[in-house]
């Protein structure tokens, strides 16, 4: 799989050791076995080692990007387990941590939005409520868009507490929770979203996570921008090379489409776009740490452009294919539909643009 991403080591040969290379290709390599049977996708990343801390912010994010590369819907499962729900457990519930968790072979998922408070999960109506005996919390509420909600041993579930954001460890299995279909949508089929109804739900005590405030949330958000971002230049590049392999073989009054100068101009034009936001990625990843998180404003810069780009590459490539870029014999369709979802979630391009508009003019925008 090295091969296919050679043109990528422009920059990034010198800052991966030799093991985070030979990583990154067992990694493209599991995601692809996987594309089929994706329920085991967390279980066999997990087994990598991809969830431990031991992995760098850059090689996870290079990780994400080697598997948006296959489908977008397979990265959401990933990013819904390790960049929301591990780091939430991660940050503010190390009581709750398992290796279960960190091998994979329990998956979590990540339940914040409701369906009439998307964008603004302050105003949530699931309510925590302390029971009679002291030692539970009743939970009872709504969510929506809960990805891998039905194949997941636990979620990580946000509400309020006497008028705070609070955060939870549910188990799927718990008594009152309903996990139901959501309509069918026409992207990221492999990563299939749930609704959830929780009446009286009864948790321990103890699975309430160390955080109160919308801070808890949006701090889990935040962390996972940063990997749409990475993994969203994995389907950039996908297209690229695809296209570029196309352009090579397909002949057109005698000679090969890529040896046309416009067909060249428009290639050195997506290489670009993709280089220049990979360059931004690795930049602001650096000041990723484990005490530290990159700044909300530099991560919606990250998560807008990155859709940005590669919804004008993937416009290119498809003109490129001609009608055949409309084939199941080719990707460039399927990462169209998966990446209209894709800008939707983790913020739209208008919600991150209210995000910087308020972090330049500090005035409230929402």
């Amino acid at each position: 799989m090295s091969k296919l991403f050679d043109l990528m080591s422009v920059f990034n040969t010198e800052e991966l050791s030799k093991d985070e290379t030979f990583f990154l290709d067992e990694v493209s390599k599991t995601t692809s076995e996987c594309f089929k049977g994706p329920q085991n996708l967390v279980q066999s990343l997990g087994e990598l080692g991809l969830f431990q801390d031991s992995v760098s912010p850059l090689c996870y994010g290079l990780a994400l990007q080697r598997v948006e590369s296959v489908d977008s819907g397979l990265r959401s499962l990933i990013s819904v387990h390790s960049s929301l729900g591990l780091y939430a457990l991660k940050r503010y519930g190390k009581h709750l941590l398992t290796d279960d968790y960190l091998n994979g072979s329990k998956s979590l998922a990540f339940a914040l939005t409701e369906k009439d408070h998307g964008s603004n999960p302050a105003k949530t109506k699931t309510i925590f409520k302390l029971s009679s005996d002291k030692k539970t919390y009743e939970v009872s509420g709504e969510k929506a868009w809960v990805t891998n909600a039905k194949n997941s041993d636990a979620l990580i579930i946000w509400g309020s507490l006497d008028g705070e954001t609070v955060g939870a460890l549910v188990p799927t299995d718990t008594k009152g929770l309903e996990i139901l279909d959501m309509p069918k949508t026409y992207s990221l089929e492999l990563s299939k979203a749930y609704s959830l109804k929780l009446t009286k739900c009864l948790i321990p005590k103890e699975n309430l996570l160390n955080i109160k405030g919308i801070k808890g949330p949006l701090s889990c958000l935040n962390n996972a921008r940063l990997g749409v971002a990475w993994g969203v230049m994995g389907l950039s590049w996908s297209a690229f090379l695809e296209t570029l392999e196309y352009t090579k073989k397909r002949i057109l009054f005698d000679e090969p489409l890529a040896a046309k100068q416009i067909t060249q101009y428009k290639l050195s034009e997506i290489y670009a776009k993709i280089i220049e936001t990979q360059f931004f990625l690795k930049e602001i990843t650096k000041l990723k740490t484990a005490e530290k998180s990159v700044p909300p404003h530099l991560v919606s810069i990250a998560k807008m452009r990155s859709c940005e780009k590669a919804f004008e590459i993937l416009k290119e490539c498809r003109d490129l294919l001609g009608g055949i870029g409309v084939t199941e014999d080719f990707s460039i369709a399927r990462h169209m539909r998966n990446l209209e979802s894709v800008r939707t979630y983790e913020g739209t391009d208008t919600i991150h643009r209210l995000i910087l508009g308020g972090y330049i003019t500090k005035e409230k925008k929402f």
